[in-house]
């Protein structure tokens, strides 16, 4: 599983709107009932803020000509009432409705001069307050189907429901807001003095920070609770014990900038320790120009497309005219790129696989990727979660503990890689007589890197342009901007060892696979000799592989890691030491060389097991597999406000013991599967038509997680997360990462497999090279 804190403190609520039209007495009422509540819950002046800092600018000057407290915009005493008693707006306080002072710089630029030098900003704004302050103007536009001063404040992010469930970043609606096209001219005979503006609408979504502060007495006022017990709810963002746990949307007109909000709101939450951390603004059809990396990633797509079809035009021509002593001329740097023989090759299916093929690792590795993509949807999309607290439920619970523990798939990876690379490394050394170890570093390189290379690339560059909702400029900054700078950790196989933000985040696994694959050979290198002391060898470091989890656990008294963004900060930082570090992942890793040693000692010799012996072996390894997986459903509960501690006794021996374990049950499962010995599993994880989707496993693992990250910025609304929801949404993860892994496969992974071959032939790889070729965690 991939550990990212984006998770924290990011909640998201959902509003509504109702814009349909029917005949123009539905419409009246609805126009009527808006207006009057918009009236009555936006522009009366406020107590709370009367007693801030809006003292040095407010009432605005009398040159502005408009007197908005004298102005009475209250024509329903009733609605007036209702709206006091819903606090619908993110200002105001308990005993008064929230104000125009509520509008003007929260959700409006403020059109103070000294704080927003747009002039054009400030007369639309005062155009604005003016229609809304001037009932007979309001219904004068909407009998000429003019809703724009309606939709614009319905538009605005409001204090939604179920703020204590987690519902705080009530996003509005972006869509309402930039389809606005405002075009007003009323002359001097109709108002005084007259209306002219013209703009669209500007969606913004604003998110809200503290300010630091050396003042210690004013610090610890922000550690007195969630929020403090005089207060209202999400009605005083002005008082300093409220923390902003809002991000909201707000709509203003496309003549004043991000600059203009920003320092508005600023005027009125500094003096409160408070200030606008990012504020990120759409308007309709806002371009996005290609810059320069876009360009040169455009090109290299453009020059390799033009390859793949030559060579799949060659391809077909060799076969057309049965040609085929020409693939082995210099055409053969061409046929690599036939998309022609390599989706032919990886969508084939072959019913009787040669005998040194692991064929259940098909399974293995179809059904481990599915867990992945699984449990990384809790984890990505918990930014734009409505109902976060819900994840305290979803913890709960036996089966439940199969996503909390997701992250043992990864040392199902881990397994299968330790198993391949012994594998391979041992049969090699029978066929050609020795290992080339150069070649055994420089394969790997090849095998792993351009993949990541070209998914960072993407991800840095053209992704982006799928991305058109409120949270899309987040997603640009956190997730586009780390993958331009650093990509380059990603595919040297680092990134778990440098502090700098992820490009790809899951690729601190593909870091510590490479980085065990590195030290592989201390004792790959023993087992050639086939000596009893390199077994010790062996069973010395399997045992050191435990005793580092133990002593980081002991030393720091740490629980046991599941999923990493579940625990508070200070955990999440020593959890590292348990969680993305080769040291502590080696166990799952040996077993699987542990595996392979097993595999090669039975493979040229008949091998029977008693019926005895193997109910036994699927009955202990069911029950560890078990063990590891439910074995802490006592503790993997979510509680924000009083989470249960592990004993040191129990996170010792879990956290020390599980992975091995868990490396230990799939060793029985593999081995029987094997040698004969799986059964009705070996029917399933052999079955022939995984092995397309076994294939394309790597791909998949790479393009899944941008897919997702990318959701987060295309949505329009928070999303409501729960067991369903998360099933049907890994399917479409999974079919749109097949649409994007297949060319991935095609274009890059299978044309560099093919040069390998042709500029590093390698003696003794033939049979298990070509029969094996598509593992994918290798």
């Amino acid at each position: 599983m991939v550990t990212q804190s984006s998770s924290q403190g990011v909640f998201q609520s959902q509003t509504r709107r109702d814009t349909r039209t029917g005949s123009m007495e539905v419409r009246w009422r609805v126009a009527v009932m808006v207006v009057v509540a918009a009236a009555a819950g936006l522009l009366t002046v406020t107590q709370a803020q009367e007693e801030s800092s809006l003292k040095s600018f407010w009432p605005p000057p009398k040159d502005m000509n408009i007197d908005l407290q004298n102005k009475d915009v209250n024509p329903g005493e009733k609605a007036a009432k209702a709206a006091r008693k819903l606090h619908r707006l993110l200002l105001g306080s308990e005993d008064t409705r929230a104000g125009t002072e509520s509008v003007l710089g929260m959700y409006l630029p403020t059109i103070n001069p000294f704080v927003v030098k747009n002039l054009k900003c400030i007369d639309d704004v005062i155009a604005i307050i003016r229609v809304w302050t001037d009932q007979d103007l309001m219904n004068k536009m909407m009998s000429q189907n003019k809703f724009w001063s309606i939709f614009l404040p319905d538009s605005w992010g409001k204090v939604p429901d179920g703020i204590l469930y987690g519902n705080v970043m009530p996003w509005g609606m972006q869509e309402e807001c930039t389809m606005l096209n405002v075009n007003e001219h009323i002359p001097l005979n109709e108002t005084v003095p007259p209306i002219n503006m013209e703009f669209s609408g500007r969606y913004c979504l604003v998110s809200l920070d503290t300010i630091k502060s050396e003042n210690q007495q004013a610090q610890r006022a922000w550690q007195e609770g969630f929020i403090a017990p005089d207060v209202q709810v999400g009605v005083a963002m002005t008082a300093p014990k409220v923390k902003p746990i809002f991000s909201y949307g707000t709509c203003m007109p496309s003549t004043c900038t991000a600059d203009d909000l920003e320092a508005s709101i600023n005027s009125i939450l500094n003096p409160v320790g408070k200030k606008a951390r990012h504020i990120d603004c759409h308007v309709e059809d806002e371009p996005n120009y290609l810059n320069a990396g876009d360009i040169v990633f455009v090109v290299i797509l453009s020059v390799l497309g033009s390859v793949m079809l030559l060579g799949t035009t060659i391809d077909l021509c060799i076969n057309y005219y049965d040609s085929h002593e020409l693939r082995k001329g210099p055409l053969s740097f061409l046929l690599v790129f036939s998309m022609y023989t390599n989706m032919k090759n990886t969508f084939a299916i072959k019913v009787k696989e040669h005998p040194d093929v692991i064929s259940c690792l098909h399974g293995f590795r179809v059904f481990t990727m599915v867990w992945v993509v699984w449990g990384h949807g809790y984890m990505m999309q918990a930014s734009v979660t409505s109902n976060l607290v819900h994840y305290k439920e979803l913890s709960q619970g036996i089966l439940n503990q199969i996503i909390m523990n997701a992250s043992y798939s990864v040392d199902t990876f881990l397994f299968m890689s330790g198993l391949l690379v012994a594998y391979t490394v041992l049969l090699e050394k029978e066929k050609a007589r020795g290992v080339n170890w150069i070649m055994y570093y420089i394969h790997r390189i090849i095998r792993l890197t351009p993949p990541i290379m070209f998914t960072a690339a993407a991800s840095a560059t053209v992704f982006r342009f799928a991305m058109k909702g409120p949270y899309s400029h987040s997603v640009e900054r956190n997730f586009v901007q780390s993958c331009r700078e650093s990509w380059w950790a990603d595919s040297i196989f680092v990134n778990n060892l440098v502090d700098m933000s992820p490009c790809l985040p899951q690729c601190w696994y593909t870091a510590v696979d490479f980085q065990l694959f590195a030290v592989a050979p201390l004792v790959l290198a023993p087992l050639l000799t086939n000596s009893f002391l390199s077994l010790v060898w062996l069973f010395l470091v399997t045992v050191a592989s435990v005793a580092v989890p133990i002593i980081n656990i002991a030393v720091y008294n740490l629980i046991p890691s599941g999923l990493p963004f579940l625990v508070n900060a200070e955990e999440r930082k020593a959890n590292v030491d348990l969680y993305m570090m080769p040291w502590a992942r080696a166990g799952p890793y040996l077993v699987g060389i542990w595996t392979a040693w097993f595999l090669v000692r039975v493979r040229s010799k008949p091998f029977k097991m008693h019926p005895v012996a193997v109910v036994v072996g699927w009955v202990v390894s069911a029950a560890i597999a078990i063990a590891v997986l439910f074995g802490m459903t006592e503790y993997n509960v979510l509680d924000f406000s009083d989470p249960k501690k592990v004993s040191q006794v129990v996170s010792i021996l879990y956290g020390g013991l599980s992975r091995l374990a868990w490396g230990v049950s799939l060793m029985w499962v593999v081995f029987a599967c094997h040698t004969g010995y799986g059964g009705i599993m070996n029917s399933i994880l052999s079955h022939p038509s995984l092995q397309p989707l076994s294939r394309l496993t790597y791909s998949l693992f790479l393009v899944t997680i941008p897919v997702q990250i990318i959701y987060t910025g295309a949505i329009y609304m928070p999303l409501y997360v729960n067991h369903l929801t998360k099933i049907i949404e890994t399917c479409g993860y999974l079919f749109i990462g097949g649409l994007i892994g297949i060319p991935l496969t095609l274009a890059v992974e299978r044309p560099i497999l093919g040069l390998e071959k042709i500029i590093f032939p390698r003696k003794g790889r033939g049979i298990i090279e070509n029969k094996v070729e598509e593992k994918k965690q290798e």
